[in-house]
């Protein structure tokens, strides 16, 4: 998605100059599109949920990589268990990649500022 200003710099929506930030959303519930969610003071209560999900991400992927850790070091583990938490450890990385992208370079300003 990329805002474009209207010719004085507005938004040609709202006819207000832009102060929101973008901020990616965990997910992607909509066959592997990016959400997103606008906000202008990142407190309220959307990115209250959001910041909630990204902690429950956080620490899924934690557990996830604990888990994965002592199957690893299990030498009496099958060929089909180091598999699984590999599996589960690429989601749990995607997860992380996205919040790390959307707390540093994808919070961006609306209209390049």
């Amino acid at each position: 998605m990329k805002w474009e200003a209207g010719d004085d710099g507005t938004d040609p929506l709202l006819g207000e100059h832009p102060s929101s930030q973008v901020r990616l959303l965990p997910g992607s519930p909509y066959g592997g599109e990016t959400s997103i969610l606008i906000t202008d003071s990142g407190k309220g209560p959307l990115s209250r949920i959001a910041d909630e999900a990204d902690s429950a991400l956080l620490a899924s992927g934690t557990e996830i990589a604990t888990r994965a850790g002592i199957l690893l070091a299990d030498p009496s583990a099958n060929e089909a268990e180091p598999r699984f938490a590999l599996h589960r450890t690429v989601g749990a990385l995607t997860d992380v990649l996205r919040i790390a992208e959307s707390r540093c370079a994808g919070r961006l300003e609306l209209g390049g500022q």
